[in-house]
């Protein structure tokens, strides 16, 4: 046709799943039909979707070296720590991350394999750290300093949550331990809930000199640097959230006034990190750094008892250590 330039593009593998996802999906072909943007991104199209996510895992091929295990061995030359862990439930990371297909996947953008990032492991260990120093979740951990005992064990989820983030601001906030002891000593809120123990300040203050360690504060430079959980081996698995109650939820004018299964259900698809994917968690620690035991039981109780990523509480983001490890 005069003045117009037809091309005709169609994906039928590829070896970064990074580009495929975010940038190449349009081209993808389903049978003898095409689907673009516009078509797989409207709120008649999640069969379609759904369909389409299942053909990028398909065409999905990798060939030539294996540049997430290349970075894991460049990981170790560094002097970083390495352990690896299994998925045992499906994972999810990275839902909110705008995409083509609504729900995001926190994916490596030059190797295009999964991970999890640095921040979301430190921030699943200083969790685990808290609960288990202050029992409020009894980790198999023998060496964790416990130097408080709660008043009153009955409290809901909420009330624990709000003690761990006080106390977890008087030691990011402390200049030092005289500091962090006399905030915690003189901290109203904390009187109602914990006791310190009598005749416990080296436990106290190991408490506060591990929490430094491992993660630091404000004034104080932590002694361990983590790096990106990448998968070394992986598979994706399409997967739906069912929402029941879309049209009540999304009513404006709240025209329809029940919660009942009068409603159509909404599938949603998304994609997933599938079970028997292998992560690599790296770390690297100073020289004078002694609690390198603690810190390796931290990230296996808390991988494997708390979950990580998105949808814990449906059952996602649970990881045991490798067998191959």
């Amino acid at each position: 046709m005069r003045g117009k330039l037809q091309m005709k593009v169609s994906i039928k593998e590829c070896d970064n799943f990074s580009l495929l996802f975010n940038k190449l999906a349009v081209l993808v072909e389903i049978g003898r039909d095409k689907f673009y943007q516009k078509v797989i991104s409207s709120n008649k199209a999640e069969n379609l979707k759904a369909t389409l996510l299942s053909k990028l895992i398909e065409i999905y091929t990798y060939k030539g070296k294996n540049f997430a295990n290349q970075y894991v061995e460049t990981l170790k030359s560094a002097n970083f720590a390495v352990l690896e862990f299994e998925t045992q439930t499906r994972l999810v990371v990275g839902m909110g991350i705008p995409s083509f297909f609504e729900n995001g996947i926190t994916l490596h953008h030059t190797y295009g394999a999964p991970y999890i990032p640095a921040s979301s492991v430190k921030g699943l260990l200083r969790f685990s750290y808290l609960v288990g120093c202050l029992n409020v979740f009894p980790l198999g951990i023998s060496n964790l300093p416990k130097p408080f005992e709660w008043k009153n064990e009955d409290l809901e989820p909420e009330e624990f949550l709000k003690i761990l983030s006080g106390i977890e601001k008087l030691l990011v906030e402390a200049e030092n331990f005289e500091k962090f002891s006399k905030g915690i000593r003189n901290n109203e809120t904390l009187k109602d809930y914990l006791e310190l123990l009598h005749n416990n300040e080296g436990s106290l203050k190991d408490f506060y000199t591990t929490y430094v360690e491992l993660f630091g504060s404000l004034y104080q430079k932590g002694k361990v640097i983590y790096a990106d959980a990448i998968a070394t081996k992986f598979k994706f698995a399409v997967d739906i959230m069912n929402p029941h109650f879309t049209e009540y939820y999304q009513n404006p004018k709240k025209e329809i006034h029940l919660i009942a299964d009068i409603h159509n259900p909404t599938p949603i698809p998304f994609l997933a990190v599938d079970r028997g994917s292998v992560f690599s968690f790296a770390y690297k620690s100073a020289k004078d750094f002694m609690k390198k035991q603690l810190l390796e039981e931290l990230l296996k109780e808390g991988l494997s008892l708390f979950g990580i990523g998105g949808k814990k509480r449906k059952g996602y983001g649970f990881l045991e250590r490798s067998n191959s490890s």
